[in-house]
């Protein structure tokens, strides 16, 4: 019989532990509105790109599609960062400042190190190219997930 309790026991020790861990994964795991966290985008988000970083150029060019709703992580370029608009309609916020609508054929200049974020609009999908000057200055540091509250502030 004190077998068996052991038994019974070692496995309800198992078991919780794997609940909880399950549990606090979960807690840890983003959900937004729009669709949960992915890496560094909340959303379906897809990337093409152009051009390595490692080129002459010194830039790397891609293509980024959000679906509506999806968008980027807070995050920073030690290069900076341009963004050209080329279908849709969406969304760029740095830190600290008014989110912007920014629509097909807007063009986007981000300094060096500015936090900031984009994506599409809530009832639109958008495409931008995004350029990255001075690769050569470090990669992109990605920052905490953007909240639905502060995506969705007018």
């Amino acid at each position: 019989m004190g077998k068996l309790v052991n038994s019974a026991l070692g496995i309800l020790i198992l078991v919780t532990g794997v609940c909880i861990n399950a549990d606090a994964q979960q807690q840890n795991e983003v959900v937004s509105k729009y669709g949960k966290a992915n890496g560094n985008f909340i959303g379906a988000v897809s990337v093409k790109m152009y051009t390595d970083a490692k080129t002459a150029l010194n830039c790397s060019v891609g293509s980024v599609s959000f679906e509506a709703g999806a968008r980027s992580k807070w995050h920073k370029h030690p290069g900076g960062q341009m963004l050209m608009v080329t279908e849709g309609k969406g969304y760029y916020q740095e830190r600290g400042k008014i989110k912007k609508v920014i629509l097909k054929g807007d063009f986007i200049s981000c300094l060096p190190n500015v936090e900031h974020w984009h994506g599409a609009a809530e009832d639109s999908g958008m495409t931008h190219v995004a350029i990255g000057p001075n690769v050569d200055q470090g990669a992109v540091t990605w920052l905490e997930h953007v909240t639905d509250a502060i995506y969705l502030q007018k």
